[in-house]
C-alpha cells in the first residue's frame, strides 16, 4: 500500500520580535501529507468527435473497457506542483507567514517480468522556493535521483543526540525519494469499484538533524461517484502524528504535532497508469526550546499531472 511520509524540506527563517530565529535544516514543507484532494471531475481523455450529419452514422466497434485497474508496462512522465502556506507564531509575537512553492518532474518505468511488475523512477528536477525570504537561493536537486520501488527507508542510527545522525538527513535527494513514494501507490491486484483497504506505518525520519517518529494511518476507497467509462478514482484519507527531539547547535529542541490530508488519485483503466493526483493537507507542529515555543501551521495544495508515455505497453 502507499505509505504517506514526511518527505520535503526547506531551510527557512522564522521571525520572532525582530530577531531572526532559524530552525536550521528544519523541514517546513511536508509533501507526504498529501497531494491534496480536489472534488472536480476529470475530463474523459478519449472523447469521440462527431460531425453533424443528416444521415445515420455508421456503427463503430465498441472499445471494451476493463472492469478493474492494473498498472501496465511503460514509461510515464509527470509534472508535480505544490503550494504551501506556512504560518509561524509564538505566544508573544505576531505570526509570520511564508509561501513555499515546490515544482518537480519525475518519470516512472514499469516493466513486466514473469507476470510481476517492477517499478523504478527518476526524479529529473526538484526546486523549492520561498516567496518571503529572498535572501535564500532556491533549493534545487543538483543531479537526477533514481529510485527503486518499493522504497526501503534509509536506516538511521538510534540515538537521542542527533549529532551522531548521518549527514544524509535533510538532503534534496531524500526529498526526491519521498516524492516518488507518495505519488505512486501500491494498489491491490485488479483494483475494482467499491473496494476499500487500510494501511499504517511507523517510521523514523530526520529533519533539521532531529530524529522524528512519524506514525501515519490511511484509509483508501475506490470512489464510485467519480468513476467514468475510462477512469477510476481512489481517495486516500491520512492522519499522522509527529514526535521527536534532538540538538541543533547548542540548543535542545522538541517537536510534536499532527496532520491530516485528503488525496484523490485518478487512473486510466485502458492505459493502465495514473492520470492525476490532487489534494489538500494541514500540518500543525510545535517547536519547543528552553527559551521559547513556536507554533507552525502549514496548509498545502498539490497536484501531479500525467505528461506523456513512451515505450512498449505490453511486455
Amino acid at each position: 500500500m502507499g505509505k504517506p511520509t514526511l518527505c520535503r524540506l526547506f531551510y527557512g527563517k522564522l521571525l520572532d520580535k525582530g530577531r531572526t530565529l532559524r530552525f536550521s535544516h528544519l523541514a517546513l514543507v511536508w509533501l507526504g501529507l498529501g497531494c491534496a484532494s480536489g472534488t472536480g471531475s476529470v475530463r474523459d481523455p478519449y472523447p469521440v468527435a462527431r460531425e453533424p450529419s443528416d444521415t445515420t452514422p455508421a456503427t463503430l466497434p465498441e472499445v471494451m473497457t476493463p472492469s478493474s485497474f492494473t498498472y501496465q508496462p511503460g514509461m510515464f512522465r509527470y509534472d508535480v506542483q505544490q503550494t504551501a502556506i506556512v504560518t509561524v507564531g509564538g505566544a508573544d509575537n505576531v505570526p509570520a507567514e511564508d509561501t513555499v512553492r515546490t515544482t518537480a518532474s519525475l518519470t516512472y518505468l514499469i516493466a513486466s517480468s514473469d507476470g510481476r511488475l517492477a517499478v523504478s523512477a527518476l526524479v529529473d528536477s526538484l526546486t523549492v522556493v520561498s516567496t518571503r525570504d529572498t535572501t535564500i537561493s532556491p533549493r534545487q536537486l543538483l543531479v537526477p535521483v533514481e529510485v527503486e520501488l518499493p522504497l526501503r527507508p534509509i536506516a538511521l542510527e538510534s540515538a537521542e543526540d542527533s549529532s551522531v545522525l548521518r549527514s544524509k538527513c535533510d538532503t534534496m535527494e531524500e526529498a526526491a525519494r519521498g516524492l516518488v513514494r507518495d505519488t505512486h501507490l501500491e494498489l491491490p491486484s485488479a483494483m475494482s469499484h467499491g473496494q476499500s483497504w487500510t494501511d499504517s506505518s511507523s517510521v523514523v525520519l530526520c529533519r533539521g538533524g532531529v530524529p522524528l517518529t512519524v506514525v501515519s494511518r490511511s484509509t483508501f476507497q475506490v470512489d464510485p461517484s467519480s468513476t467514468t467509462r475510462n477512469l477510476i478514482s481512489v481517495i486516500r484519507l491520512t492522519e499522522l502524528g509527529v514526535n521527536g527531539s534532538g540538538t541543533q547547535g547548542v540548543r535542545r529542541i522538541s517537536i510534536s504535532g499532527q496532520g491530516k490530508s485528503e488525496t484523490r488519485f485518478t487512473y486510466d483503466l485502458l492505459g493502465g497508469h495514473l492520470v492525476e493526483s490532487t489534494g489538500r493537507s494541514v500540518l500543525q507542529l510545535s517547536f519547543e526550546t528552553i527559551q521559547q515555543t513556536e507554533q507552525v501551521v502549514q496548509q498545502s495544495e498539490s497536484r501531479a499531472v500525467f505528461r506523456n508515455t513512451t515505450g512498449p505497453r505490453n511486455q
